[in-house]
């Protein structure tokens, strides 16, 4: 799904099937379970991709990263386990990239092109290391869950209000914790 209606791509990638049988005439019943290896994909998004590039943005102001423009999505040498079972395609263990930020996906895409996906939105280091108080935050991630259709992705906007959430406590926590070691450095500080 996050590679549909893309305006403009490129690269390679190669499929194995494990197995599995398709009725004949009764594609929804499918059952088949396999591994796509992307080599290198470099992807100009479509409808999903674009609101998924949009959260990581509003991330990022968060951060006050300076990132803004995003444009391209990219995956390197990746291995996606598949599997077709009742008119719905799931996914484990893809990983593409927005710019520095790494993003997992699992979940199903439906025959029916409905959406059951969980992306693990990682916070990259660079975002976080200009702020101390920030600190707390590395090697976190943020779980978005997607739902709707490939027409009508719905994102779950309660993640990026819990990290602001979670940025002003690590906010206050730090300039606390700054105002405490200072006054600490002042007290024991020698005396002339």
């Amino acid at each position: 799904p996050v590679l549909d209606n893309a305006t403009d791509s490129e690269g390679t990638f190669s499929l194995s099937l494990a197995g599995g049988r398709i009725p004949f005439g009764a594609v929804q019943r499918a059952n088949l379970a396999g591994q796509l290896q992307v080599h290198s994909v470099r992807v100009m998004p479509g409808p999903l991709a674009r609101q998924i590039i949009q959260f990581v943005e509003q991330i990022g102001i968060l951060f006050k990263s300076g990132q803004s423009s995003l444009t391209w999505l990219t995956i390197q040498n990746r291995a996606i386990d598949f599997r077709v079972v009742d008119g719905r395609v799931h996914h484990q263990g893809l990983e593409f990239s927005i710019g520095d930020v790494a993003v997992r996906s699992s979940g199903s895409v439906g025959f029916d092109e409905t959406l059951a996906l969980l992306l693990d939105i990682s916070i990259p280091d660079s975002w976080i290391a200009k702020e101390p108080f920030l600190r707390g935050l590395r090697g976190q991630t943020i779980r978005l869950v997607v739902q709707g259709t490939f027409s009508k992705p719905q994102l779950d906007r309660e993640a990026l209000r819990k990290l602001a959430q979670q940025v002003g406590r690590g906010a206050a926590q730090g300039a606390i914790q700054e105002g405490l070691e200072h006054a600490l450095d002042q007290l024991l500080k020698p005396r002339p």
